[in-house]
């Protein structure tokens, strides 16, 4: 549903080889538009601190942290204790945060179907295929995914680059406002 909300956005504003760029589940809305859409023009696409597929298994150790099939209810009904970032959100971003999460609050509850499909997804055939230029900004010290999936996409896929920002968790943009804004305004200026 969110994939097609992000195509009727694409479609009304006729954006032109758009760089799209997804946080967290935001890079699960991003790949099943693509899957969606194999053939849309864009410019590339950016995906911060997340793996594309959630779920570990026997092949796959790069997902969520202690997420597989056996502990999905549990992580469904109770968030991960911990903090998401390292630091803390820099002081600039903090504000707007607090006044964008108390005026649309995430409703655990009733996003429960949401999040299990992001659980459920497995985007790696996509993100494989790929044939723009894709960035993976990786957080050295990720609260929930090991940085070791960007070095496998790499070796799958010569469209993707997977950079490492130090001194931050999983809300990189937040916590680390100029690396992130400087490793994204390269990537622009190479792709947009």
């Amino acid at each position: 549903m969110q994939a097609a909300d992000l195509d009727q956005v694409l479609v009304q504003l006729y954006l032109q080889r758009p760089v799209l760029i997804g946080h967290s589940m935001g890079a699960s809305v991003i790949w099943a538009w693509r899957q969606a859409h194999p053939d849309a023009s864009i410019g590339g696409i950016v995906v911060v601190d997340q793996s594309p597929k959630m779920m570990n298994d026997a092949t796959w150790h790069y997902g969520f942290v202690d997420l597989t099939k056996e502990t999905a209810e549990m992580q469904l009904t109770s968030p991960r204790p911990g903090h998401e970032t390292l630091r803390g959100m820099a002081p600039q971003v903090m504000a707007q945060f607090l006044r964008a999460e108390s005026r649309h609050p995430f409703d655990r509850p009733t996003g429960n179907a949401l999040l299990k499909n992001h659980f459920d997804a497995d985007w790696r055939h996509v993100v494989i295929k790929e044939p723009e230029p894709v960035l993976y900004v990786c957080a050295a010290q990720s609260p929930y995914f090991p940085i070791d999936y960007g070095p496998w996409l790499e070796q799958q896929n010569n469209q993707l680059r997977a950079v490492v920002l130090q001194n931050c968790g999983h809300d990189i943009m937040a916590e680390v406002p100029e690396a992130f804004d400087q490793t994204l305004r390269h990537f622009l200026m190479q792709h947009a």
